[in-house]
């Protein structure tokens, strides 16, 4: 089409800036979390450059401690997967557990604990003088997962869009999948869901586990939709594009042995949202795209499908 608008919209960057940051809530009971006003914004450095520094680290045979970055009160840190704060400036009271995980008053799983790269053993004792809003917690910083909160903004119509809505759990796994595949190498993973919590349990898995084959890491999806003419398409066609990966997923037995897998496990409601995209797009693409090439080896019948991924992002 002639009007590229939503195109440029698409692969630009996603990272906010200063001047768009909204209040933050909770994607589960939309309870409010942190408000943005008077929040000095930074971007966190990418994983690019973490990796160069550790590479001059060990060039330098210094200890790696100081690439942690201590979340500060009236400062927000941005990644591409999760706002850094600190507990001081948050609105309302989060549980903190040992487990590292942070959640919302509800039980929605918001984000985790800041983990510094010190001793394990400790872990247990800064949660809990988090928990206790100590003083002399240098550690107090959370990280809030963008695919758990929501960021409300208004439209020039009055219309309430949250801006964090492309950030799923869905997404969050392909993310990490690609993540794994840009650092080991390898394109084939077994994912299984994690031991359940009463607190996100919504039924039985879908399935026991997932073998995933990507593809292709990186495509833009376009509709489902049935027709569109050139001159119908305006700004608001972003909204039926998106950014996935072509895979070849079956259901398989836990007990089977993963052959040259990479075994990720992720929580139950993340696991459930993966079963559900895949088998949404599996069946909505044509039969000729759904079927997959790989031959049956008597573990389960491979199929294609697209597996979401978060919008770009420059971190």
């Amino acid at each position: 089409p002639s009007n590229l608008n939503w195109l440029a919209k698409l692969t630009s960057s996603s990272a906010v800036v200063s001047d768009e940051v909204q209040d933050l809530s909770c994607r589960g009971c939309q309870a409010p979390l942190l408000s943005a006003h008077g929040k000095e914004v930074y971007l966190l450095p990418t994983d690019m450059w973490q990796a160069s520094a550790d590479a001059l680290a060990c060039e330098e045979c210094a200890p790696v401690t100081g690439g942690h970055i201590r979340a500060l009160m009236g400062r927000m840190y941005i990644s591409s997967d999760c706002f850094l704060v600190s507990l001081r400036d948050l609105t309302s009271p989060l549980d903190l557990r040992k487990d590292g995980l942070v959640r919302c008053g509800c039980g929605y799983i918001v984000g985790e604990t800041q983990s510094p790269p010190e001793d394990q053993r400790k872990r247990e004792t800064k949660v809990t003088l988090c928990n206790w809003r100590s003083h002399s917690c240098r550690t107090d910083g959370i990280s809030l997962y963008k695919h758990r909160v929501s960021s409300w903004k208004c439209d020039g119509n009055g219309t309430r869009e949250n801006v964090l809505s492309g950030f799923t759990d869905e997404a969050a796994v392909g993310a990490q999948l690609l993540s794994m595949k840009a650092s080991d190498g390898k394109s084939c993973f077994v994912v299984m869901p994690s031991f359940p919590r009463g607190d996100e349990c919504t039924g039985p898995p879908l399935a026991e586990c997932l073998e995933i084959r990507i593809v292709v890491a990186d495509l833009f999806i376009v509709g489902p939709f049935l027709s569109c003419a050139e001159e119908e398409v305006d700004d608001n066609f972003i909204s039926t594009v998106q950014r996935a990966a072509k895979v070849y997923f079956r259901r398989r037995p836990c007990a089977a042995e993963p052959p040259r897998c990479s075994v990720v496990v992720v929580p139950q409601l993340s696991f459930r949202c993966v079963c559900s995209v895949l088998d949404y797009w599996c069946s909505t693409l044509p039969h000729s795209l759904s079927v997959s090439p790989l031959r049956e080896d008597g573990l389960g019948q491979w199929r294609t499908s697209l597996l979401p991924l978060p919008p770009c992002s420059s971190t």
